[in-house]
């Protein structure tokens, strides 16, 4: 057996596994959660919420001030000073891997009450199961990062190659190529 089939039967039994220690996560998994995992920011049973914010926001603000200096090197003053660069990435970034961990705990409340209160009947619990086993193979599948990653270069790559009037300081001054 091999390819998909292989695939799915492992997936299959990964959530057999869950089942019976309730213990299913749409979140636990995919290439960054496993290096998150290798450069010892998640344990299997500790999320370590406060080092992944200081790492996410230190590993951000590294990567826009590279990108600005490379680009724009007379604006890092302006990115300094931006007030909604600092919202986003002080703010924003640790409420997105909050939210991470609330879902995870949500997801794994419902699913455990599904599964203590014998809700469904077994045709009912493998039909249940057939969208879960999708979704933790694609949770395990390199595609949505690669996405994800793709639509973060890309908007950065729009970010340094357009500006609109009365933007921020710190984005290239383009506007000459912008006005006819």
């Amino acid at each position: 057996m091999s390819g998909p089939k292989k695939m799915q039967t492992n997936v299959q039994r990964h959530l057999n596994d869950a089942r019976a220690d309730s213990d299913i996560s749409l979140v636990r998994g995919g290439p960054f959660y496993r290096a998150q995992e290798a450069i010892r920011l998640i344990k299997r049973d500790r999320w370590n919420l406060g080092r992944r914010v200081i790492f996410a926001i230190a590993v951000g603000w590294f990567l826009l001030v590279l990108i600005t200096l490379l680009f724009n090197p007379r604006a890092v003053l302006g990115l300094v000073t931006d007030y909604p660069i600092k919202a986003r990435m002080l703010v924003g970034v640790p409420v997105l891997l909050v939210g991470q961990l609330v879902m995870e705990n949500v997801f794994r409340t419902i699913f455990r009450h599904i599964h203590d209160a014998a809700l469904l009947t077994p045709s009912d619990a493998d039909r249940l199961n057939q969208p879960l086993v999708k979704l933790v193979r694609l949770r395990d599948s390199i595609i949505p990062e690669v996405v994800i990653a793709a639509a973060g270069y890309a908007r950065v790559a729009q970010t340094t190659q357009f500006t609109t009037p009365g933007g921020s300081t710190w984005a290239p001054a383009l506007s000459a190529r912008l006005v006819p």
